[in-house]
């Protein structure tokens, strides 16, 4: 169907993508998933995006907000509420 309506780009929008996509080095208690789940997440998007560049698709991912996973939040004492102080959170 895209071929078929000459589309070229297929758009991917998400809340907050990133916990699928990354686990960051300099927070590694702030991994939502196992690094076994990871390693399959990250074999999914690596072949979609593959899939994506041999049939002529360019793959956008979109994002509305930039969250914290519950683990950055307790791990890292991150204040996710308005006005209050990261300490009070621990």
């Amino acid at each position: 169907m895209m071929v078929d309506n000459r589309f070229n780009t297929l758009e991917l929008y998400n809340n907050h993508p990133f916990p699928w996509l990354v686990t960051a080095k300099s927070f590694p208690d702030s991994a939502q998933f196992s690094a076994a789940v990871m390693a399959q997440w990250r074999s999914f998007w690596k072949d979609f995006f593959g899939m994506a560049t041999e049939h002529g698709v360019d793959v956008v991912v979109g994002h509305w907000n930039i969250l914290t996973t519950a683990e950055m939040q307790r791990n890292y004492k991150v204040c996710v509420s308005k006005g209050c102080a990261p300490e009070k959170n621990a």
